[in-house]
């Protein structure tokens, strides 16, 4: 698998973590993305786009990164340990995340060579830059750059771990594929510190 399929991983579970659950918390950040994913999961249910229905809706960085770290707590993103994203503008996502290599190699014993470093591990951080863009419910993914945090496991390696653990995900993401996001959303829009979107 390429770096274009590594990337597209890494930005699928960011997806996931912003559209896909919607879990238990106290956060005011949390609330309202909570209160957003039930009227987008409304609009779905009771065909809102044929009734003329449209939504707009917008979320902050930091009430981003709180609502993943919550998921995260409560394994709602299994081999995942931390994940932060920075929306950086343009379009753009740097998201840094931690892989949970005890739980890789839980579910796929060869997913870390032998000879890799990486078996005397617990852990591998990730940091990738990536530009994002939504068409019609349709998510696609392009590299801007991708690297181990402090370190230099080779990319196939990575690439590998990344597919292991969105397998594993509650979607199962098939990371050769775009994402098909869960909601009728016509675009959304990336800027400096926050992100946005609208359905049709």
């Amino acid at each position: 698998m390429g770096l274009k399929n590594f990337t597209r991983c890494l930005a699928a579970g960011c997806a996931a973590i912003l559209l896909w659950h919607a879990a238990a918390a106290s956060s005011e950040g949390i609330e309202t993305i909570k209160s957003t994913l039930a009227k987008l999961w409304e609009y779905q249910a009771e065909n809102g786009k044929d009734r003329g229905w449209k939504l707009s809706f917008g979320f902050p960085e930091l009430a981003v990164n709180e609502y993943i770290k919550y998921l995260i707590a409560t394994n709602a993103r299994p081999g995942v340990k931390e994940a932060e994203v920075h929306f950086a503008g343009n379009n753009v996502v740097d998201l840094t995340c931690t892989i949970d290599l005890d739980q890789v190699r839980l579910w796929d014993p060869k997913a870390i060579p032998e000879d890799s470093p990486l078996r005397a591990r617990g852990t591998l951080k990730v940091n990738s830059k990536i530009d994002v863009k939504v068409t019609d419910s349709l998510a696609t993914f392009s590299v801007v750059s991708a690297k181990e945090v402090g370190g230099d496991t080779p990319m196939p390696v990575i690439a590998t771990l990344f597919r292991v653990v969105a397998l594993h995900q509650p979607e199962h993401f098939d990371i050769d594929k775009p994402i098909r996001l869960p909601f009728p959303i016509k675009q959304v829009k990336i800027g400096s510190g926050s992100v946005s979107a609208e359905t049709p």
